[in-house]
Parts: C-alpha cells; sequence; structure tokens
C-alpha cells in the first residue's frame, strides 16, 4: 500500500516537471518572437504578455500582466476595436482572424497588425480566456501600396508613351500622304514600264506598311488574313483593279477575285452591298 502511495506521488511529480518543462519552453519561444502574444481572462486584464509589449504599448511585461487591457494606453477607437474582435471570441468559442489598426507601433504611431485570437477552454468546454497574437504588417503594408502607387504610374506612363505613338504615327501618315504619295502619282505618268510600276507599287505599299504597322495592320490582323491575302489588301486600299493585282502578284483575275472574296467574308462583309476599299480605311 506504500510502495502504490509513493509509486503514484513519483508519477506525479513526473507529470509536473514535464508540464513546467512544456510550459518553459513555448514561454521561451513565446519570449523569443518578435509577435505580441498575450493572453486576455474574461475580466479583460492580461494574464501573461511577452516581451514584444515594448513595441506595442512601450511598457515591460510586468507593468502589464494583472493589468486591464486598456493599461496599452492606445487610442480609444482601437480598444473599441479589440473589445469587439475579443467578444466575439468569448461568445463563439472560435477562432478569429483579423488584420487592421488594434495596436501601436514603433515610434508611437497607429500600425497595422494581423490578429489571431484563440479561445483558451476551461474543464467544462467554456472560454475562461484567449491566446492572442499579433503581428505587425504595417511595412509590408506600405511595400505593396508603394508598389500599387509605381504599377499606376507605369500604366500612366506606358498609356501616355502609346499615344504619343500614335499621333507620331498618324503625322507621319498625314506627311507621306503629302509628300510623298503626289510625286509616286507623278512617276507613274511618266511613261513607266510595266516592270519599272510594279517596283513603284511595291516601293508604296512597303512604306505605308511601315508607317502603319501598329494600326490599320493590327486591326486587319484581327481577321486572321494570310500573306497573300493581306497584300491584295493593301492593294485594294490603293484603288488597284482586280487585272492590276494581278498584274503585280502574278495572278490570274480570277484568281484575286477569289480572294477579293474570302476577305470579304472574313470581314463578314459577305452578300452585304458595302464598298470593300471604303470599309477597309475604317478599320483601326
Amino acid at each position: 500500500m506504500i510502495g502504490a502511495v509513493a509509486l503514484d506521488i513519483t508519477d506525479r511529480k513526473r507529470m509536473e516537471d514535464a508540464l513546467r518543462e512544456s510550459e518553459e519552453r513555448y514561454r521561451q519561444l513565446a519570449e523569443a518572437s518578435r509577435d505580441f502574444i498575450f493572453v486576455l481572462d474574461r475580466n479583460d486584464c492580461f494574464a501573461y504578455v511577452n516581451s514584444a509589449a515594448g513595441e506595442v504599448a512601450g511598457k515591460k511585461p510586468e507593468e502589464l500582466i494583472g493589468r486591464p487591457r486598456a493599461s496599452l494606453g492606445v487610442p480609444p477607437e482601437m480598444l473599441a476595436r479589440q473589445k469587439e474582435a475579443n467578444n466575439t471570441v468569448f461568445a463563439t468559442g472560435e477562432p478569429l482572424s483579423a488584420e487592421g489598426q488594434y495596436l501601436m507601433g514603433k515610434g508611437g504611431r497607429p500600425a497595422w497588425h494581423n490578429v489571431t485570437l484563440v479561445p483558451l477552454m476551461d474543464g467544462n468546454g467554456g472560454v475562461h480566456a484567449l491566446l492572442g497574437v499579433a503581428r505587425d504588417v504595417t511595412e509590408s503594408r506600405e511595400r505593396a501600396q508603394r508598389l500599387e502607387e509605381a504599377n499606376i504610374a507605369l500604366k500612366v506612363l506606358l498609356r501616355h508613351r502609346e499615344e504619343d505613338r500614335q499621333d507620331l504615327e498618324e503625322q507621319f501618315l498625314a506627311n507621306f500622304r503629302k509628300l510623298i504619295m503626289p510625286s509616286l502619282e507623278k512617276l507613274r505618268k511618266t511613261g513607266l514600264s510595266p516592270r519599272q510600276s510594279a517596283y513603284v507599287d511595291v516601293v508604296e505599299m512597303n512604306v505605308r506598311k511601315v508607317f502603319s504597322a501598329s494600326g490599320a495592320a493590327a486591326g486587319l490582323a484581327q481577321a486572321a488574313f494570310t500573306p497573300i491575302e493581306m497584300r491584295i489588301v493593301e492593294f485594294i486600299k490603293e484603288d488597284k483593279t482586280t487585272k492590276e493585282i494581278g498584274s503585280l502578284l502574278h495572278l490570274s483575275p480570277r484568281t484575286v477575285e477569289y480572294y477579293r472574296d474570302r476577305i470579304r467574308k472574313k470581314l463578314g462583309l459577305k452578300s452585304k452591298n458595302v464598298n470593300l476599299r471604303s470599309y477597309l480605311y475604317t478599320l483601326p
């Protein structure tokens, strides 16, 4: 009998020692954390705070343990947010995670914290206290905000550059039509041979492509034209006849008509009384 009692006492002491060691390990982890870790009882008083209390309240742990939550010295609106979150956990018995201005930060300025509250249950299944972990996320939020502002500024800059590019392209095209086209038309009237006339046509077409690479060409590309169809489109826009296009591309007039029909179909103009050349100039 005496031996059994002694064994029971020994087992109990071993369990108590193990519990104390476990508590000490967790306490060391909590003290080493840069997060504010605390335990708040139902009387709204701190049962435990770690050394990070100095960051959020400018006080040592012993100045807060056993004291009301209001002793944190934070503004009333922060106390109200804290109370609302705490009451929710006490009432529901469910963990809660939230992000907001719940505590002060470095330099005594309002800070953003990610707060996790976990209910601590008693033997009857009721919530007798809550464990809280508050992590300062102010710097990461500010970095994200600066990055977002930089992205917005970059988008504005790129939009302006695109507008400038379009204006420059339109100016080039206007100058091309005003200064180059008349000269090419005069050159065509100087009695050129068919081969020379073809070269003039090719020069005009290629120059148009250079100046409108991201304008009309981009709009026409949406129609998924083949290379030969794109060349015929350019000639149609230049008011070339079917016979002239066939001569330039070494195709029969019937083949050119076939491609013209395919172009109208891809543009949705099949069986519509719409001038193809005029429609092509309306494309963006």
